[in-house]
């Protein structure tokens, strides 16, 4: 496939790829990137040369989520398109029926902690900043739903509403005992741990390995298949909220000073 993309860097292995994340200083998640990354796993769902995609970031970064400033830069208008593009990337890699291996290479919080949850089998970077999880709710912004569906699938209903209510950020260590990421590594090892458990996964006749994902992410599929306008219309009805835009306005505003 060739690399006709912005914000993605394709690397070719031997009957797999290795898709990274490359926008700006932290790979924040705006239109264009989840543009991309639904455009990419439509087309190497359907290419038979790619037998798996490992998804991963650089060194001490995988995302840090949504580009909110870029958000309220371009305005509301703007916000229906946004977020429903990163809805239909989430869709089209938890449908990919391939092995999809997430090895977050740094800190992965709320949207970058969605794109990790969609991985078949998920590595972290072990690291004092390398952190994961949903921490919106006690900034007062909303988290949107299919990003609680990955959170509870891997974490379970109990614990993901316990860290929610928390706005818990988990070290690589503390998100493996919660199931969140099967391995934590040092971040020199993440990539190759990546690399060798997908020589396994692409060894096994693609149709059946297809089939058993089918079995055990159906359930997941089924929560995450929503129309993308019902989606659309549940992040934007809380838009006409001043209250909710000042909260916005305000966490955005910490952001730029960071």
């Amino acid at each position: 496939m060739e690399n006709i993309y912005e914000h993605l860097i394709i690397h070719q292995k031997e009957g797999y790829q290795i898709v990274e994340l490359n926008r700006g200083k932290v790979n924040a998640i705006n239109q264009s990137l989840s543009e991309e990354l639904a455009k990419y796993f439509k087309a190497a769902e359907k290419d038979q040369a790619i037998k798996g995609v490992i998804l991963t970031g650089r060194e001490n970064c995988f995302s840090a989520g949504f580009d909110l400033i870029d958000l309220m830069k371009q305005g509301l208008q703007h916000a229906g398109s946004f977020f429903t593009s990163f809805f239909d990337a989430l869709q089209q890699m938890v449908n990919f029926s391939k092995p999809l291996i997430t090895a977050a290479t740094g800190y992965a919080p709320a949207a970058g902690s969605a794109l990790v949850a969609c991985g078949d089998y998920r590595i972290m970077a072990i690291g004092e900043k390398h952190k994961i999880g949903l921490h919106e709710l006690p900034n007062s912004i909303v988290i949107p739903r299919l990003m609680t569906v990955l959170f509870q699938h891997w974490i379970g209903p109990s614990k993901a509403m316990e860290l929610i209510l928390k706005g818990k950020l988990m070290s690589a260590e503390e998100a493996k005992t919660y199931g969140l990421v099967n391995e934590a590594l040092s971040v020199s090892d993440v990539l190759p741990s990546a690399e060798k458990m997908m020589t396994k996964l692409i060894d096994i006749h693609p149709p059946i390995f297809a089939k058993t994902k089918s079995f055990l992410k159906d359930e997941l599929r089924s929560k995450m298949n929503i129309d993308l306008k019902v989606l659309e219309k549940e992040m934007l009805e809380d838009f006409t909220d001043v209250a909710y835009m000042e909260k916005i306005m305000g966490f955005v505003a910490t952001l730029k000073r960071k």
